[in-house]
């Protein structure tokens, strides 16, 4: 789906890519497809997230295409409408996102610490968390304790 709205309201002069004629493409984002994208983008913590939700009906298209009938269904729609949307607010047309960073130490996940003013992979979780692989020589547990085992063996 095209914004080819936009450019005509613009007067054929805006609206689009760059400020452009040609027409921007819309993507659907919902509530899942951004928090995914934000969490691959920065997976150290738990983000927060806001989402807030609007209706904006479409009285300026139905102006625009001079269609007086989809005018007045829409003007009889909109009390009802309006009055959905505020009980299944995620029936609206129009929705805002905002997302949080992590908190670095506060919000980081269990398995990861701060670590020479970075952050890393916590061995201490993996030791608690895996069993040593037998015969692998591959040890979940902290370097230190790995090398205080084969030592005293």
């Amino acid at each position: 789906m095209y914004e080819v709205e936009a450019v005509v309201g613009s007067d054929f002069s805006g609206g689009g890519v760059d400020n452009s004629d040609v027409p921007n493409y819309i993507y659907r984002w919902t509530e899942a497809d951004f928090k995914k994208a934000l969490r691959a983008f920065d997976p150290r913590g738990r983000h927060t997230f806001r989402f807030f939700y609007g209706l904006n009906l479409p009285y300026e298209l139905a102006g625009w295409k001079k269609s007086s009938v989809k005018l007045k269904v829409i003007k009889a729609a909109d009390p009802v409408l309006r009055g959905l949307t505020r009980v299944f607010k995620k029936q609206c047309n129009t929705m805002a996102m905002v997302a949080l960073k992590p908190r670095v130490p506060d919000d980081l996940w269990p398995w990861l610490k701060v670590d020479d003013g970075g952050v890393a992979f916590a061995r201490e979780y993996a030791g608690q968390h895996f069993k040593e692989i037998e015969g692998s020589g591959l040890s979940a547990r902290p370097r230190e304790e790995a090398e205080e085992r084969v030592e005293s063996s």
